[in-house]
């Protein structure tokens, strides 16, 4: 995890680390491993609650924090949890048959770890999720916000039948609440999905990395990051000395640290806003995470979508706030990069000229939807597609470098029809193919 503080240092100026440094604190080795043996074709392990107290969760199985305290062979006791599937090339199953949620945790369910898995989306009634991080549990007063890895992990949504109603198809495969998240060499098999595979509803002090990941399709938004503060249930100053947090009238709210961040490396996406959904789509919405975002080598393509684009930038009303202590005091969004990344919606966008990226403002308050946006030697195709950037802090908005013959030719290689480059549409103004580019 030492590319995080990498990354840190690229996104918020901070000092480079130096050799020996230690790895950031949300993350560590000291964990009690759970070995989970692949079991034959058609079976799977049932459920999992980690930390959700008197939660009911029908048949699952249920652990507390006191499972991995101080014991005799380990009186320093654990930091969480690691369920390990022991096959690396036949992962192990996991499924809810009678509850809505194949793994629900607690926020306070430390640190977990999740190598070798298949999440099989639950069977059981209401909003079913292959994981659910960070959910309130009713004895659960004390708020420590928890970090989830998952390394080689599947989570799979084709198993819900194409013609089972929309309502029952199964939610989200991934939501987040007030979790610090690390997604590895993983795939989603999510098409059949009604709506997001990636939902964070909030991140935790740290922010999130990703590298490696794969998604079939999405029901709606493929990746959906916000900041939809929760309630904040804890006074340990170590923890607010930490995390910024403010005070609307009568309600607590939690805030990232100021040097939280958003990192993708090598993740590639497709086929989202499926007939099926009631919500929008996109590949990825970014929407008041209040946080700088680095994404790097990552595609989006999207071979027959002539409605939703590929990016969104908003602050998504006002019950997400920015990284300020109000809303609307600062940009809905940190600086924003998107380095050697391509773009495409196909086959034709139409009259109507939708946009590949958009930037939009959803609420009067928030003025700023950004502090920067950055496209450094990126691909942005399609027919009759637009790149609408506005509502940046100062005009710091910058596309270099993009749409070259070299990115062409790559372009090419990954089946984008490059006949047509979208257009740039800076702040309302003309138009004009991406490869003339912009800078304030």
């Amino acid at each position: 995890m030492k590319r995080l503080l990498l990354a840190l240092t690229l996104l918020l100026g901070l000092a480079t680390p130096s050799q020996g440094q230690q790895a950031p604190p949300w993350t560590t080795d000291n964990l009690l491993t759970i070995d989970l043996a692949p079991l034959p074709a058609g079976l799977s392990y049932g459920g999992i609650g980690i930390a959700v107290g008197n939660l009911s969760i029908g048949t699952g199985w249920k652990l507390e924090p006191s499972a991995w305290g101080p014991t005799p062979s380990h009186p320093q006791g654990y930091e969480g949890l690691w369920f390990k599937g022991t096959d690396p090339l036949n992962r192990t199953k996991i499924q809810a048959k009678d509850y809505a949620h194949t793994v629900i945790t607690g926020r306070n369910a430390g640190m977990l770890r999740f190598e070798n898995i298949e999440f099989l989306m639950a069977q059981g009634a209401g909003k079913q999720t292959c994981v659910w991080l960070g959910v309130d549990a009713p004895n659960k007063p004390d708020f420590v916000p928890a970090t989830a890895e998952f390394i080689n992990c599947k989570f799979t949504a084709s198993n819900i039948p194409l013609n089972k109603d929309p309502q029952g198809r199964g939610e989200w495969a991934l939501f987040t609440d007030a979790v610090d998240l690390v997604v590895r060499n993983s795939e989603f098999d999510t098409a059949n999905l009604n709506e997001h595979p990636i939902y964070v509803h909030a991140l935790g002090q740290y922010g999130m990395f990703m590298e490696n990941v794969d998604m079939t399709g999405a029901g709606a938004i493929a990746a959906q990051l916000t900041w939809r503060p929760g309630p904040m249930y804890y006074d340990d100053p170590a923890i607010l000395a930490v995390a910024k947090h403010a005070n609307p009238p009568n309600e607590d709210w939690f805030h990232p640290a100021s040097n939280a961040v958003v990192w993708w490396k090598n993740c590639h996406f497709g086929d989202w806003g499926q007939p099926w959904s009631w919500r929008g789509g996109a590949g990825l919405a970014t929407q008041g995470v209040g946080i700088s975002q680095l994404y790097e080598d990552c595609t989006w393509i999207d071979h027959n979508n002539k409605k939703f684009p590929a990016a969104a930038i908003s602050d998504s009303g006002v019950e997400h706030f920015g990284a300020g202590s109000v809303a609307g005091a600062d940009p809905a969004n940190g600086d924003i990069i998107f380095r050697r990344c391509f773009f495409y919606c196909g086959p034709d966008g139409g009259t109507t000229f939708p946009p590949l990226i958009d930037m939009n403002q959803l609420t009067t308050h928030i003025t700023e939807l950004a502090r920067s946006v950055r496209f450094e030697d990126c691909g942005m195709y399609g027919l009759n597609r637009r790149v609408s950037l506005r509502g940046v802090q100062g005009d710091e908005i910058y596309v270099t470098g993009c749409n070259t013959p070299a990115i062409k030719a790559q372009a090419d290689a990954l089946g984008i029809d490059t006949t047509n480059e979208a257009m740039l549409n800076i702040n309302g103004g003309a138009f004009k193919p991406a490869s003339q580019g912009h800078t304030p």
